[in-house]
């Protein structure tokens, strides 16, 4: 007889769970992950099987860096100028944010910020951002979702912090451990990043 628990807390009674971050190496960023029935012996001697399917394991995969390192100097500085905008601030204060911002107008990417930022969310999107994630050994993909962002008080979506990516692994008594890797293509993604900025 099967039993669907959607309860995370009763699986996390049960399952030991643990996620390592490795030294960034040829362009990718390495999470091993690891899951593991807790009190085997117990279970073995309380029941008469237990087979945990599509058990979810989520890693929070650090992106802001990346993206950082690629967004160009102009377009975050215009960026920051608004942020400080929508904060409360002196008139001294306001009148030279607007005089910088009318400034930073004449620059480059004028007129492009949000179909730019527009682009960049596309990246964040599951379908998209799965490219740059492999899933290896004993766990699969199933999916991604963005993180909170980077500047969370503007009126408008940036890049996020982090890009939460959920596998998922079976247990049972045959098999009460699983040992798999969350490869994350950094240099990949922010190649991609840097193309959104190129010259049109």
């Amino acid at each position: 007889m099967g039993y669907i628990i959607s309860d995370p807390n009763f699986i996390d009674s049960l399952v030991y769970k643990k996620v390592a971050q490795e030294t960034p190496h040829n362009g990718v960023q390495d999470y091993w992950m690891a899951a593991q029935l807790k009190h085997l012996k117990v279970l073995q001697q309380d029941f008469g099987y237990v087979d945990l399917r599509d058990i979810d394991f989520s890693v929070d995969v650090s992106i802001y860096q990346d993206i950082k390192m690629k967004i160009p100097r102009i377009f975050g500085e215009k960026i920051e100028t608004i942020i400080r905008l929508t904060q409360p601030i002196g008139r001294s204060e306001q009148g030279k944010l607007l005089s910088r911002l009318i400034h930073q107008q004449k620059q480059k990417y004028t007129g492009e910020e949000m179909e730019l930022l527009k682009e960049l969310q596309d990246l964040f999107n599951s379908s998209k951002f799965k490219q740059f994630i492999d899933i290896r050994k004993d766990f699969y993909y199933s999916d991604c979702v963005r993180g909170g962002d980077f500047y969370e008080k503007l009126p408008f979506p940036t890049w996020p912090r982090s890009m939460k990516v959920v596998s998922r692994t079976d247990l049972n008594f045959e098999n009460p451990t699983a040992d798999g890797n969350l490869i994350y293509k950094k240099d990949s993604f922010a190649e991609e990043i840097g193309k959104i900025f190129k010259p049109r």
